[in-house]
């Protein structure tokens, strides 16, 4: 009898020591709210362009089996047991905030720069059609039919715009998938009754799974949190600029808009006039407790340590900031090998007729017929727009003591090709993976 009462107040207080907390980038393993992570079915032509799915978008249905490491792993003290390997995450820079992490998952830290930059130019709606057809891999973004897409068309018909993006990213660790995944039950139920064939009579089933699963699965990804610059502009001012002025404007339009005092933001938190009121910018957040912030314009700008204050709820609410998909066939068990066939053909389909609404939409906008603007191809373009700092002209009475003419700046901190970075990571965990399967020591990774 008083053994097992001792046992059981070691089994109480070993669970009142025990982590809580999973980490970041789990599919639906949220603290709070549902969380979409490594392990999760996507729709792909539903992504927003630099943004995390949204967990408000998805059911949150688990593709892949969380597989929880033994209990005593999750003790403190225990993380150095042989068999507790890889079962506890610690960042270096929060070393008081442990994580569990199951085991069929690897988690490694972000060695790199703490923040980096990323930018694209969208100078036609061709060229956005171009950019996001169909991929199994990207770094946030390959929809036809988000939000983002479809007010490019907009825009692009109506406005005789072009889109400029800039993301900043802050990345604190990367989170993999082990390869040989166990299936979560009722996705494998699911896909066991899925027909073996595509057709007319059978696409109904199909695009029905797809409604409910996804196209594709996250199967890696960096995570942490973004601030991303939507920016809107006359489409003449990269014929009559270049794609770098757009690119230095842009970047000044971020840092007026966000952070006029970041480290980075000499030679760029100044914007001309001409592109000021040529353009219509916007700053996003992902992360934290960005989503509740809404968007930052010129109107109504970023307030002076708001971004600290943000950045700063980053580590304990991190997002994909930047993740890789597979095509859901390519997990499907051999077994099922002729789903995964009509299923891919399928998806095929799914991306078509969207494609095909979308082009539709672009006829029923099309051709531009808006005026082209008076300076439109002139290489030297108005001095009255380009060289006067706000507040000397008329023209710039709307703008912030922010607008004036910007200097080449020096290059922001490119980030590097994350995707390469994830494969990198990858193929670590193949190795930690055969590593565990033989016995034998794991290897380290710098």
């Amino acid at each position: 009898m008083r053994t097992a009462v001792l046992a059981l107040v070691g089994a109480a207080a070993a669970s009142a020591q025990m982590l809580q907390n999973w980490v970041p980038g789990i599919c639906g393993a949220g603290s709070l709210t549902p969380t979409v992570g490594v392990g999760c079915g996507v729709l792909g032509s539903d992504l927003k362009m630099y943004a995390p799915p949204e967990a408000s978008q998805y059911k949150i249905k688990p593709i892949i089996q969380n597989m929880p490491c033994m209990p005593q792993c999750y003790i403190p003290g225990h993380e150095t047991d042989p068999e507790c390997q890889y079962c506890v995450y610690v960042n270096t820079l929060y070393p008081d905030q442990p994580f569990k992490v199951p085991k069929n998952v690897f988690v490694t830290e972000w060695t790199g720069s703490s923040t980096c930059f990323e930018h694209t130019s969208m100078e036609s709606w061709d060229n956005l059609a171009q950019q996001t057809g169909h991929t199994s891999s990207h770094s946030g973004w390959f929809s036809w039919h988000s939000t983002t897409t479809l007010n490019f068309m907009n825009r692009y018909f109506k406005d005789m715009a072009s889109l400029s993006m800039l993301v900043q990213r802050y990345i604190y660790s990367s989170i993999v998938l082990f390869p040989q995944q166990q299936l979560d039950p009722d996705f494998e139920t699911y896909i066991s009754i899925l027909p073996t064939e595509f057709n007319s009579s059978t696409q109904a089933a199909f695009f029905e799974f797809i409604n409910n699963y996804g196209t594709h699965y996250i199967d890696s990804a960096f995570m942490g949190g973004s601030a991303v610059l939507t920016s809107f502009f006359e489409s003449c001012l990269l014929s009559t600029m270049s794609g770098q002025w757009v690119y230095k404007e842009s970047g000044g339009s971020f840092f007026g808009i966000f952070n006029h005092d970041h480290k980075h933001a000499s030679g760029f938190n100044k914007t001309s006039c001409l592109y000021y009121e040529n353009s219509n910018s916007s700053v996003n957040l992902y992360g934290g407790n960005g989503a509740k912030w809404g968007d930052f314009n010129w109107t109504h700008p970023v307030s002076p340590n708001f971004t600290k204050d943000w950045a700063d709820t980053l580590y304990s609410d991190q997002i994909p900031a930047v993740f890789n998909l597979q095509p859901l066939p390519l997990i499907f068990p051999a077994q099922y090998s002729k789903q995964a066939v009509a299923l891919n053909t399928s998806i095929q389909a799914y991306f078509d007729v969207i494609g095909a609404k979308n082009d539709a939409i672009a006829k029923s906008m099309g051709p531009r017929q808006n005026p082209k603007p008076s300076w439109c191809k002139d290489p030297n373009p108005p001095a009255a727009y380009y060289d006067s700092v706000s507040g000397d002209n008329p023209n710039c009475s709307n703008s912030t003591e922010s607008l004036a003419v910007a200097a080449d700046p020096p290059p922001l901190p490119k980030c590097p090709n994350m995707l390469a970075e994830l494969e990198v990571r990858r193929r670590q965990a193949e190795e930690v993976a055969l590593a565990l399967e033989l016995g034998i020591a794991p290897p380290t990774f710098k």
